[in-house]
């Protein structure tokens, strides 16, 4: 299954109202962009994290939010200065060891703010 790690200085929202009948909105990058990854390629960047000390809950994953929809952005913002200590600390060759994780610090020194959902 699919999801997407969305990276971005800030974001943008558009305002709608869902099938429901309950008002919505969708998270846009605004100056970023969405990699496609799968929600298996996300379990094993904790797992390899995890194997270099980084604590499970410090990612910000929300899988339960499809396609960026009512992501919470105050919880997003709230995560990555934590992100950025943590994986500030590792090994150019640890963060080298994973693709996705390479990405993501990459991202993150750029000043961009990341979430996978």
């Amino acid at each position: 299954m699919g999801g997407s790690l969305v990276h971005s200085r800030s974001f943008r929202v558009q305002h709608y109202t869902g099938r429901d009948g309950l008002p919505h909105y969708e998270v846009f990058p605004a100056e970023g962009d969405y990699d496609l990854i799968s929600y298996s390629t996300w379990k094993d960047l904790m797992a390899y994290g995890e194997s270099l000390g980084v604590p499970v809950e410090v990612w910000p994953g929300f899988t339960d939010y499809g396609n960026a929809i009512d992501v919470p952005l105050e919880e997003v913002a709230a995560m990555q200065s934590r992100l950025r200590e943590v994986l500030g600390g590792l090994s150019a060759e640890a963060i080298g060891g994973n693709q996705l994780l390479s990405r993501i610090c990459n991202y993150l020194r750029k000043g961009e703010q990341v979430f996978f959902c």
